[in-house]
C-alpha cells in the first residue's frame, strides 16, 4: 500500500489525566507497529487548547471521552433537554 494511513486522536479530556486517552494511544501505536501499513498518529488537544484537525488530512479520527458535559444546555444545575 503506497498510501499513508493517518490517524488523527482527539483529545477530549480539557487537560485532566485519563486511562483512556492513554489506552487509545498504545492501541494507536501497537496498529502502526505492527500493520505493515505506513501510519501517522496525531494528538490534538481539542477542549483544553482547542486544537482540530482539518477533515481531509486525516483517514481515521478517534476521539476520547472527557469529563464534564462539553455541552452549554446547562444552566443552574439543571440540563436542558434539546431536540433535534
Amino acid at each position: 500500500m503506497n498510501h499513508e494511513i493517518r490517524i488523527a486522536i482527539l483529545d477530549m479530556n480539557n487537560n485532566h489525566p485519563n486511562q483512556g486517552m492513554r489506552n487509545i494511544k498504545g492501541i494507536s501505536e501497537t496498529f502502526k507497529a505492527n500493520s505493515g501499513y505506513q501510519v501517522s498518529i496525531e494528538i490534538f488537544d481539542v477542549r483544553h487548547k482547542y486544537e482540530m484537525p482539518k477533515i481531509e488530512d486525516f483517514d481515521i479520527f478517534i476521539s476520547s471521552g472527557g469529563p464534564g458535559n462539553p455541552h452549554k444546555e446547562v444552566m443552574y444545575g439543571k440540563r436542558i433537554t434539546i431536540v433535534f
